[in-house]
């Protein structure tokens, strides 16, 4: 699941929820499921948040 600061609404709780629901709706169709971020979008899109500290994630480091 990417989540990167592209149009995301102000309210972190349904943002949250939002997530949960992609990463559910993965795992119903027995889809390997992770999360692609970087900490300035997470902190942005959900703030501080764990709920899927249980998946892989995968974060973007630009800056060598």
């Amino acid at each position: 699941v990417d989540v990167k600061i592209y149009n995301w609404p102000t309210d972190l709780s349904a943002n949250r929820q939002f997530i949960l629901d992609m990463v559910e709706q993965c795992k119903d169709m027995g889809v390997s499921v992770g999360i692609y971020t970087t900490k300035w979008d997470w902190d942005n899109i959900v703030g501080s948040w764990n709920g899927v500290a249980s998946l892989p994630l995968w974060w973007a480091n630009y800056n060598g």
